[in-house]
């Protein structure tokens, strides 16, 4: 499977979709109930790290070669990023109590968009390198 299907692209546009509004609606959430600054959002690795997995899913849905060695880099950081979100989500911060509402919009932002980072990467491989020196 290539990254310029068209299945491929739609998942990748509508897995950013979803954490797009996960994150917009977490942040909105977050400005209603205690003064949201965007300064301590951002001091988050695992918030930072699902804003960047998002412009990649995105950029690469729309991009017109997916599959080039420039994208291949480019999914890969988010995706190192995005395994070691779901494993501090997983290992550490999932026995934390919270409201429905963000529980559900952290589920999908910390656990749905790991899962589909890994599997873009090991579905669809884009451009594999030899390390040459």
């Amino acid at each position: 499977m290539t990254g310029d299907s068209f299945i491929v692209r739609a998942v990748r546009f509508a897995a950013a979709a979803v954490g797009c509004t996960a994150l917009g609606l977490f942040s909105l959430m977050m400005l209603i109930v205690s003064g949201f600054e965007f300064r301590s959002f951002a001091d988050f690795f695992t918030a930072l790290s699902s804003v960047l997995a998002v412009v990649t899913l995105m950029a690469c849905a729309v991009s017109a070669e997916p599959d080039s060695q420039g994208f291949t880099w480019m999914r890969g950081v988010p995706t190192a990023c995005m395994v070691v979100t779901g494993l501090v989500q997983t290992g550490l911060l999932s026995q934390l109590d919270g409201q429905v509402r963000v529980f559900l919009m952290i589920k999908v932002v910390y656990v749905m968009l790991p899962i589909l980072m890994v599997l873009d990467w090991l579905l669809v491989p884009g451009i594999r390198t030899r390390w040459t020196r």
